[in-house]
Parts: structure tokens; sequence; C-alpha cells
């Protein structure tokens, strides 16, 4: 019994896995919103890209990122730690819940959808919590000059087919992202963060929304309203 669920189960996310290749491929190929198509098809596999840059939110963020330091300094974190601000912490200062609500009506994020994401790094993971999401992440703050690497890694998979008959072996995209990036990545591919260069006040802060990816006619949507403005590197493993 359970290995007949477990089949169908694999079937199901194989269904979902290709009508979503499927639609990204429909929504970037009839779009003319989309100039970079090509490079995001051949990107496809980790949805990681940017999708604008406010040069304002070094400004605008100022009192959130404040905020996030001393919560930071108040309970500390551990070096590959990925902490979550409980926002009724972070926002308990005027200016900082200001700060959030501007930023988030200025890049048209849901409040109750977003949340202050803080690392220093972190190492390679897969959000299994998040299944069905995607992260539209703004940079508030580095804590350095050269910025963060995002990446992806793909997993070789003969499962369902997901990748091709080329693609066995993992597949590494990065992005470099500074802070007034805002990108999108797919927390259920295995990805990473690190600083650019070794810096002790190197210091991931994001602004986090999580935007449903449940159908491929929220794919389509997330496509449609946030187009790329800067892919991924795909990065040779081996």
């Amino acid at each position: 019994m359970l290995s007949a669920e477990i089949a169908q189960r694999k079937r199901e996310e194989s269904r979902i896995a290709k009508a979503n290749q499927k639609s990204l491929e429909k929504a970037l190929q009839n779009s003319s919103q989309h100039p970079m198509a090509k490079t995001l098809l051949a990107a496809k596999k980790h949805l990681l890209y940017k999708t604008s840059h406010h040069e304002s939110l070094s400004e605008i963020g100022a009192p959130l990122v404040a905020s996030s330091v001393s919560y930071i300094e108040e309970y500390g974190i551990g070096a590959l730690e990925i902490e979550v601000v409980p926002k009724k912490l972070l926002l308990k200062e005027e200016s900082a819940k200001k700060s959030f609500h501007v930023m988030c009506q200025m890049l048209g994020m849901n409040p109750e959808q977003t949340d202050v994401v803080i690392c220093q790094q972190a190492a390679p993971h897969v959000d299994d919590f998040f299944k069905g999401e995607l992260f539209r992440s703004a940079v508030l703050s580095t804590g350095n000059p050269s910025g963060y690497l995002v990446g992806c890694i793909s997993e070789p998979s003969k499962r369902f087919g997901e990748y091709g008959h080329q693609d066995q072996m993992p597949v590494r995209s990065d992005l470099r992202v500074s802070v007034g990036d805002v990108f999108l990545l797919n927390p259920q591919h295995i990805h990473f963060a690190m600083p650019l260069e070794f810096d002790p006040e190197s210091m991931l802060i994001l602004l986090q929304e999580s935007l449903d990816d449940t159908t491929p006619q929220a794919r389509d949507e997330i496509y449609r309203k946030y187009p790329p403005t800067e892919t991924s590197e795909n990065v040779d493993m081996f």
C-alpha cells in the first residue's frame, strides 16, 4: 500500500513539474515583456533571477536594518543559521514598523506574507516547509561592500525525466546580489548563500515574500508580474 502511495505521489509530482515547465516556456515565448526569455529558459531548473533593483532600499530600509542588527546583537546567530525574525519583536520601534510597511508598499509585497530573514552564511539546503511557494526577496543589507553570492544546485534525477537526458550531473547556478536587488528563488531546489569576500561584518538581511506557486496559472502570474532583469549563471561543478 505504501509503495502504491509513493508511486502515485511521484506521478503527481512529475505531472506538476512538466506542467510548470510548459507554463514557463509558454509564458516567456509568447510575451514581449521578457527580453531575456532564452536565457531564463536555459536556467529554468532553478528559477533564480533578479527582477528589479531599487537604490532607495538602502535609505528606506535603514531603520529596519538597525532593528535587525539590534535583534542579532541581543539574541545572537550561528555561523550557518538562518533566522526568520519575529515581526512582533522587530517592529516594536515605530521607525522600523514604518520602514517595513513603506518597503512592502513600494515593492508590492503582502505584509502578511513577508518576513525579515537574516544569515551570515547559509549552507546548501532545501526548505520543505515552503513547498508550493517561491521566494521573492529584497536585499536590505549585506554588511560588506562586495555583496553576496546566492546559488542553487540541481539534483541529478531520472525519476521524473524533469531535466532531460543530458542533465544527469548536478548543475549549479550563481547569482551575485547587493543592496537594492530583488530576486526570485525556488526554495524546493538546493540553495545557499555566502559573502563574495570574507568580512567579519557580513550579514545578509532580506525582506522575503512567499508567493503562491501551486498551479501553472500561479506560476504564469509570477512571470508576468516579475520578469527577469538578470539571470543566474550556470556553473560546471566538475
